[in-house]
């Protein structure tokens, strides 16, 4: 195979390694911030004590969940044998 269609699946790949990253650094700030109390009072101290974390767990989820597409397209249908 030509070292040119050998570079998309390179970058589907590492797109799939670098979303599952991500989603192990979510993993790992959700664990960090604990689950949420049960009262009204309780859960608005918690989340304005836990906002730049919660805020980094939404902003990793996204770019966790933009990076499957182009694994979805690029490196699925080669490791499948489609190509």
């Amino acid at each position: 195979m030509p070292p040119e269609t050998k570079r998309p699946d390179k970058f589907g790949a590492g797109a799939l390694v670098a979303s599952g990253v991500l989603f192990v650094v979510v993993a790992l700030l959700d664990f960090r911030t604990g689950p949420p109390p049960s009262n009204g009072a309780e859960i608005l101290l918690w989340r304005d004590a836990q906002a730049l974390v919660l805020d980094f767990v939404s902003e990793c989820f996204f770019f966790a969940t933009v990076l499957l597409v182009p694994g979805a397209i690029v490196a699925a249908p080669v490791r499948l044998g489609y190509r």
